[in-house]
């Protein structure tokens, strides 16, 4: 599903030790202070990082202490200039120095918003091609099987408070420039950013269904897969629309993030004019984080990816330059199944929505998905499968597993939303 996950990194970070700090409410609190060095060693001066596209996921490789690459996500809704990292042995090889009597508690979107205890280790030297930094921090995250399939940490404002951060969608690469020298491209546009505890926000304007255009403020949240979500508590015109689906959105560091998704008739971003945009509506609970103040919603990589952007943190601007992908229609999920999947079970089916092709083909929750149309949903994972689900009219051949039986089963695929 377009929204199955959903990264809101508006994270609330509490470090608790000799100095304690606390967080009330989400609300972000003093860092300990860091020094990062870096050191670019592109010959060009300008490091330039491949990356995957993974989920709307910007995907980039990072060594630590010398390791073998990690695989990191990209993200402005990451507001610590240190290094995430999930718990997994090949952390644990890193023999990291922890620091004494520290404890670090993070909290994300979804569920009922607990927190986590984390911990933190310093003096980590970090590198991806063109660049290296020694003396930084990074953060352990207990390990979370649903959140990391594909990646094993997040990095942020380490690199978009340091560079201006080019991401070129069309060749799969990202720039990091001097700040100081970077200059625009003539033909791009640049929409103005504002922040809040270290998150970026941009305006915009949303026509809805019923016509009206209602300007919004939203954060700008590039770990984030879907499009765009808006809160409707936060402004009297923004209506989730007739015919809504209800589902998950997606899952953050808390759990699941719960909603509807439907279409708004457009989105204008930076004079840019996007049309019939899959648009998820959070429940009220989760519409800010951590008690954060997300305003009228979140703008995730379901809209940047259709742009080559460059985040200028330090003239305060997001530059924009449409892309092979702008005209890209937006689909939402065609089969009504939300996918999960573990190391344990592979890829299974968590929930069904109902009046959808999956539920009148009599798949049910707990379905373990073997294949569709002869490739295997464990080898690929349920992203590139959930992809192949996305194609009005088409029919599909699902080879799944209840109890002990093998059975397979037709769908033919048809918008939902």
């Amino acid at each position: 599903m377009k929204f199955r996950n959903l990264f809101t990194w508006l994270v609330a970070i509490a470090i608790l030790g000799t100095t304690p700090l606390t967080a009330q409410h989400g609300q972000r609190v003093r860092q300990l202070p860091e020094t990062l060095d870096f050191k670019v060693t592109a010959p060009s001066g300008v490091p330039e990082i491949p990356f995957q596209l993974v989920n709307n996921h910007i995907i980039i490789p990072i060594s630590v202490n010398g390791s073998e690459p990690f695989k990191i996500i990209l993200d402005t809704g990451m507001p610590m200039t240190g290094l995430a990292l999930f718990d997994s042995d090949k952390v644990k090889a890193l023999d990291l120095s922890f620091e004494p009597g520290m404890r670090v508690q993070v909290g994300g979107a979804g569920g009922k918003g607990k927190h986590f205890e984390a911990k933190m280790a310093s003096d980590v030297a970090w590198s991806m091609p063109g660049l290296e930094t020694t003396g930084g921090r990074a953060i352990i995250l207990p390990a979370m099987e649903h959140l990391t399939h594909y990646h094993g940490g997040i990095i942020g404002a380490a690199l978009f408070e340091n560079f201006a951060v080019e991401i070129d969608h069309d060749d799969n690469v990202i720039r990091l420039h001097d700040p100081n020298r970077y200059q625009a491209p003539p033909e791009s546009t640049s929409a103005p950013l504002t922040f809040k505890m270290g998150i970026p926000f941009v305006d915009a304007s949303a026509k809805m269904v019923s016509g009206s255009n209602v300007p919004i403020t939203v954060a700008v949240d590039l770990g984030a897969s879907h499009a765009i979500s808006l809160n409707t508590d936060s402004h009297e015109e923004i209506n989730v629309p007739e015919g809504a689906v209800k589902t998950i959105l997606g899952r953050g560091l808390s759990g699941p993030v719960r909603g509807k998704v439907g279409r708004i008739a457009g989105l204008d971003l930076g004079g840019y004019d996007l049309r019939n945009v899959i648009t998820g509506f959070p429940v009220s609970k989760h519409q800010n984080p951590r008690g954060i103040d997300s305003r009228n919603g979140n703008l995730g990589n379901g809209i940047l990816k259709r742009f080559n952007v460059t985040f200028d943190y330090q003239r305060k601007q997001m530059v924009l330059e449409p892309n092979k992908r702008f005209g890209d229609p937006f689909e939402f999920d065609m089969s009504g199944i939300v996918f999960q999947q573990s190391h344990e079970r592979g890829v299974w089916i968590e929930s069904i929505l109902p009046d959808s092709p999956a539920e009148e083909a009599g798949l049910r929750p707990d379905d373990i998905i073997l294949s569709v149309d002869g490739i295997d949903a464990a080898a690929v994972g349920y992203y590139a499968i959930r992809e192949k689900l996305r194609e009005d009219g088409k029919s599909v051949t699902i080879l799944y597993r209840r109890g002990i039986k093998k059975r397979e089963v037709k769908l033919k695929l048809r918008r939902l939303v």
